[in-house]
């Protein structure tokens, strides 16, 4: 062998060496917890009562339709895009059904202000790119830039799962609606007062009187949230679609 190609030769091998120095913590994977429920508050953001019942919800989703959903909270992605991030867990606790395509992954990361609402191939066309977006600016980020991650996280989750019902042509007992906000047609002042004067009249007689709106949820009614996890169905089978947000 000669000398040039000697040279030649170790300098590919020092490149080689050099490069797997470089690269390979670049490309390193972030890691993820193994799933917890359906429901995987790994953040800390969702309060106790809500992780209970949006475990319900997802459990009798999974019951009616197969479906299955994985909603997430990270404490940080470590750098890495968040498509990254939903794609990896998606995949890697297979969430879904084997063959049916049927997952979805709802991702919330507060620390980097990261959202995404990943959707397996076959809701594609139920939950389209366009109908996440919307998920996530109506019911998601105005409640997380008001730092009320659990009220965000429930209403977006029931609105995917409300599509995804539709979809399959169900109902889920006690989907949670987010708080009507009608500004553009006030009250009249008659009814204002109307109001007023049934309050008092029933006030009056004994009657207790039960608000007929408010911003806490419906009834949970249905399944509790107490249902047993035994893993997700074995799928994970997602190719980007969704939608993607920041605040």
């Amino acid at each position: 062998m000669s000398f040039l190609r000697k040279i030649f030769l170790i300098f590919v091998i020092l490149s080689a060496i050099f490069a797997g120095f470089i690269i390979k913590p670049c490309y390193s994977e972030i890691k993820i917890p193994q799933p917890v429920g359906y429901v995987n508050d790994f953040a800390g953001i969702i309060s106790e009562t809500d992780v209970k019942k949006l475990n319900g919800l997802l459990y009798e989703l999974k019951y009616k339709t197969g479906a299955e959903i994985a909603v997430v909270t990270l404490k940080s992605l470590e750098g890495y895009p968040i498509e990254e991030v939903s794609l990896k867990i998606g995949r890697d606790w297979k969430v879904g059904q084997i063959g049916k395509k049927n997952g979805v992954v709802i991702l919330v990361v507060p620390a980097d202000r990261k959202m995404r609402i990943e959707v397996g191939y076959a809701l594609e066309s139920v939950i389209t790119d366009a109908k996440a977006g919307r998920i996530r600016d109506n019911y998601m980020i105005p409640y997380f830039k008001s730092g009320n991650y659990s009220d965000g996280i429930i209403y977006g989750t029931s609105a995917v799962i409300s599509e995804i019902a539709k979809g399959y042509g169900v109902e889920i007992s006690g989907n949670y609606n987010p708080p009507v906000r009608n500004t553009d047609n006030p009250p009249s002042p008659f009814a204002v007062f109307l109001i007023i004067f049934l309050i008092i009249a029933f006030s009056r007689r004994g009657f207790v009187f039960l608000p007929l709106y408010g911003g806490s949820f419906a009834s949970s009614g249905g399944f509790g949230g107490g249902s047993s996890f035994g893993g997700f169905g074995g799928g994970g089978d997602f190719g980007g679609g969704g939608a993607s947000g920041d605040w």
